[in-house]
């Protein structure tokens, strides 16, 4: 056991040896084997040495050197487990880490509402409503000015007319005959843009200049309303839960893998989800990312996902190594939400199962998930499996659901 480099305890017995016994030629040979192995031990130090005078000195001695030991035992083993990482789940609410998990109704924050968007087009309204133009365009007078000017007649396309129109209508806004009157407004006809210029010099007063413009602005912020709006109406009535990993231990953590275990039938997988038109996801597109809609964005509690990824991740060439092919955007639209929604997904045992996978997370912090997970109905709680790189053992947990149902606008 010593040469092992095991933990030995040794006492030796100070009681004094009888001299008949040592006159004995093989006591007396033990004898000093024992004295020979006690010099030995005693200059390797080796264990624990020690002496006992009678047995209630070596029953105290052994009693002391035994606790001693196993608490060295119990507070190294606690030392360990301290500077494990130590892995569990959390929920997201109001922006800040909770114990329990928040199930609620999906939702986007714009910045902005839409009644505030609203109440900004009734300015815009109004204020072109005040513009002064002249009645006539001398385009109108005499057509063959264009050619003697290499200029053509600004005007709207009849399509963003009825446009405009429609959206006065429902809200009750009554526009003036002349409100779509450019007077004598012109542009640069095509042949003379340059290179690397967007659109075409406008040639007219600065009231004429602004109501073009003014009209288009109109446009684009009635169709962000509008497609906005369809948004909202296809996923804000979907159940969502955002979670976070949490690191409360005191060591780092890598390759730690997530499951989580849902009723089967719960999850709405991206490919169930609703299909937005393109001209839509177009128009939203010019104001925030389409995968930011649904990305859980860092806080001061806790990191986004991005922070976590130290691999590459491979960046889908679809519909970009031959463009002359065909593009079908439905099946792009999907894609994309399989990308933006970043899990694989399983149903396995009477489960929907969803994996994730986090490549690194640091000690005493928070990583919020890539996305909130879309469910088709309430949640007591969801049992989960966490595997990592640093952890001894794996994971299982439950996390406790807060249900809530109201739905923002």
């Amino acid at each position: 056991m010593l040469s092992s480099g095991k933990q030995v305890f040794m006492y030796f017995s100070e009681k004094s040896v009888s001299p008949e016994l040592l006159g004995d030629a093989t006591a007396y040979e033990q004898y000093s084997k024992v004295q020979e192995f006690k010099k030995k031990y005693e200059k390797e130090a080796k264990g624990i040495y020690a002496a006992f005078s009678d047995a209630k000195d070596f029953e105290e001695k052994l009693f002391a050197h035994l606790s001693q030991h196993f608490l060295t035992i119990q507070r190294m083993t606690e030392e360990a487990y301290n500077k494990e990482p130590k892995l569990l789940l959390k929920g997201i609410e109001h922006y800040s880490v909770s114990e329990k998990g928040i199930c609620s109704k999906y939702y986007y924050d714009w910045g902005i509402s839409i009644d505030e968007l609203i109440a900004e087009t009734k300015i815009i309204f109004n204020r072109i409503a005040g513009y002064t133009v002249s009645g006539i365009s001398r385009f109108d007078m005499l057509p063959s000015i264009a050619t003697l000017t290499m200029q053509k007649k600004a005007e709207l396309p009849e399509d963003i007319i009825e446009y405009i129109k429609e959206f006065a209508k429902i809200l009750d806004i009554s526009l003036p005959d002349n409100f779509f009157n450019l007077g004598d407004l012109s542009q640069d006809t095509p042949t003379l843009h340059l290179a690397g210029h967007s659109g075409a010099t406008l040639h007219g007063t600065d009231d004429e200049k602004n109501k073009y413009r003014d009209l288009l602005s109109l446009c684009d912020k009635i169709e962000f309303i509008v497609s906005r709006k369809t948004f909202e109406g296809a996923f804000n009535n979907l159940n969502s839960v955002k979670l976070i990993l949490s690191n409360d231990g005191k060591s780092i953590d890598e390759d730690v893998d997530i499951l989580l275990y849902f009723p089967e039938g719960a999850v709405i997988y991206p490919e169930d989800m609703p299909l937005i038109d393109e001209r839509t996801k177009k128009i939203i597109e010019k104001q925030v990312r389409f995968g930011e809609l649904f990305g859980i964005s860092a806080t001061s509690n806790y990191t986004d996902y991005m922070d976590s990824i130290q691999k590459i991740h491979d960046v889908s060439t679809r519909n970009q190594l031959l463009p002359f092919f065909e593009k079908n955007y439905e099946e792009d639209y999907y894609e994309d939400l399989y990308d933006i929604f970043d899990y694989e997904f399983f149903e396995e045992n009477g489960y929907s199962i969803v994996k994730l996978h986090v490549d690194y997370i640091k000690h005493n912090t928070s990583v919020a998930f890539p996305t909130p997970i879309f469910v088709n109905q309430e949640l007591n709680s969801i049992k989960y499996k966490i595997r990592s790189k640093h952890s001894a053992a794996e994971i299982d947990g439950e996390i406790i659901i807060k249900n809530i149902c109201e739905v923002k606008h």
